[in-house]
């Protein structure tokens, strides 16, 4: 795949999108709002995903903030994690490299994300790996 200089170029995940890379290969088009109308280029984010969608086939991207989103819900929701933490309270969840910093009044908790592989596109299918606890 060639090189693309535009800042409007939408990032692809290493096997989650291979389907919608073939597709715009098939179409020698490079995934990019270069393939949208201009008025639709200005548009809110449901005009602009409709328009992804009607250029590549239907199929639809996930948002990377909503992927984070279910990620931080599996976390706060883990039985591991609450068991791992003592039952304390999670006050915080940061993304850091490789996972997230959960952060508790005295302790903290690294979790590895460990990503599936996907047959279709659409949300990342994943699995939490905690590690120890340490004091803060």
């Amino acid at each position: 795949m060639e090189p693309i200089d535009n800042i409007d170029t939408i990032p692809l995940h290493e096997g989650i999108f291979s389907e919608l890379e073939e597709k715009a290969q098939e179409a020698k088009t490079s995934l990019s709002f270069n393939t949208v109308p201009t008025d639709m280029k200005m548009g809110c984010g449901a005009t602009r995903r409709r328009a992804l969608s009607e250029n590549f086939g239907g199929l639809r991207l996930l948002p990377p903030k909503f992927q984070t989103k279910r990620e931080k819900k599996a976390i706060r929701e883990s039985e591991e994690i609450k068991n791992l933490l003592n039952g304390q309270d999670i006050l915080a969840i940061r993304k850091v490299d490789g996972g997230y910093l959960v952060l508790t009044e005295d302790q903290q908790l690294h979790v590895k994300i460990n990503y599936l592989p996907n047959e279709m596109p659409g949300p990342a299918k994943f699995e939490l790996n905690p590690g120890k606890p340490e004091p803060r």
